[in-house]
């Protein structure tokens, strides 16, 4: 179980976030796309202050931090070897 903490303030728009696991040299190891999918509402947490402009252009790449709240059992977890019988279907 992964979990994430991203500080960051978004306009207001329909934002998708994907997952992206890759090694320092930019292989993909893993891609999860459109992972979570939220909206952000025009509102503000406090007074009347909101984005007054209706068009809205980019991406975002938030700073976040991920944790790993709990060890992973390597008994569970299967291996990547296609020739160990435990990954094959009976």
């Amino acid at each position: 179980v992964l979990t994430v903490d991203i500080d960051l303030t978004l306009l207001p728009r329909t934002y998708t976030i994907g997952v992206y696991l890759n090694r320092t040299d930019g292989y993909d190891l893993d891609v999860v796309t459109r992972t979570v999918q939220m909206n952000v509402l025009n509102v503000a947490t406090t007074g009347r202050d909101s984005y007054p402009w209706g068009t809205l252009h980019g991406y975002v790449r938030a700073p976040s931090r991920w944790c790993a709240p709990e060890p992973v059992d390597p008994k569970t977890v299967g291996s990547l070897d296609p020739e160990d019988s435990s990954t094959k279907p009976d």
